[in-house]
C-alpha cells in the first residue's frame, strides 16, 4: 500500500516535470482565432505548488522517511519540537501532497536557521546541537550529504541567465 501511494506521488511529480502543467506547458491555439494561445502563469494558491523533486526523491524517501518522521510527528516523541512533520502514508487522496509541502516547509525552515554561520538542520543531525534523538546521521553518511544538498540549494541564489 505504501510503495502505491508513493508510486502515484512521484507520477505526479513526474507529469508536473514534464511540463503538462504551469505557465511552461504546451499553450495550443485560440479557439477563435487559430492564433497560438498566450501561456498565463499560475497565480492561484500557494498550495497549489508541487513539492520540488529533490526533496521528495532524495531529502524525504531517503532521510525524513526513513529517520525524521518516526519522531517528528504528532504523537511522536518530538511533537512538542518546532520540527513536526506528516506522515504522508497515513494522508490519503490529496492530503498525500500537503503532507509532502508540509514537510518541505519544515524542512527548509530548519535548513535556512543558521547557528554560527551553520544551518542548524545539519547541526542538529550530527548531534553537534541539542536533539532529544541525539546525533541520527554521521557527517560521512550518504543521509548527510543528502540535507547537506538540500541546504545549498535553498541557500545559494539561482544562476543568473544571461539575457
Amino acid at each position: 500500500m505504501a510503495s502505491k501511494i508513493l508510486a502515484m506521488f512521484l507520477l505526479v511529480l513526474s507529469i508536473a516535470g514534464a511540463g503538462l502543467f504551469g505557465p511552461q506547458a504546451a499553450t495550443g491555439q485560440d479557439k477563435a482565432s487559430g492564433a497560438p494561445a498566450q501561456a498565463t502563469p499560475y497565480s492561484g494558491a500557494g498550495c497549489a505548488a508541487l513539492v520540488d523533486a529533490y526533496f521528495a526523491d532524495e531529502v524525504w524517501a531517503k532521510v525524513g522517511a526513513i529517520s525524521c518522521v518516526k519522531c517528528h510527528k504528532p504523537g511522536g516523541d518530538a511533537e512538542d519540537s518546532k520540527f513536526v512533520l506528516r506522515d504522508p502514508l497515513r494522508s490519503p487522496g490529496a492530503a498525500l501532497a500537503d503532507a509532502m509541502r508540509h514537510n518541505r516547509d519544515a524542512f527548509a525552515r530548519m535548513a535556512r536557521l543558521k547557528k554560527d554561520g551553520q544551518s542548524r538542520l545539519l547541526l542538529k543531525v550530527v548531534g553537534k546541537l541539542d536533539h532529544g534523538g541525539e546525533a541520527v546521521l554521521k557527517p560521512d553518511s550518504a543521509g548527510y550529504r543528502v540535507l547537506a544538498e538540500f541546504v545549498r540549494r535553498l541557500n545559494s541564489p539561482p544562476p543568473v541567465l544571461p539575457a
